[in-house]
């Protein structure tokens, strides 16, 4: 798992839709501070991975095959 470009992306998709970490918890059905722990760049722990059910629900919402969420930087393909 590509976490940097996760970062990155999840951060990217949020934004794209004026959500605040918040809102965009609440869409994906997790805590506000699993979007904190997610976004946060000195943040290398296992431990707050995305489950399964958070990537699906990512993949739903905005679209986004599950390779691009980890493998692709999205915030710089902008089309």
């Amino acid at each position: 798992m590509n976490v940097w470009c996760f970062r990155k992306n999840i951060k990217y998709l949020r934004t794209q839709k004026s959500l605040t970490q918040k809102e965009f918890a609440d869409l994906i059905g997790v805590s506000e501070n699993t979007v904190y722990n997610w976004e946060r760049e000195e943040n290398s722990d296992v431990r707050y991975a995305p489950s399964l059910k958070a990537m699906l629900k990512i993949r739903e919402e905005y679209d986004v095959s599950l390779d691009d969420l980890f493998f692709t930087d999205l915030w710089n393909n902008d089309a």
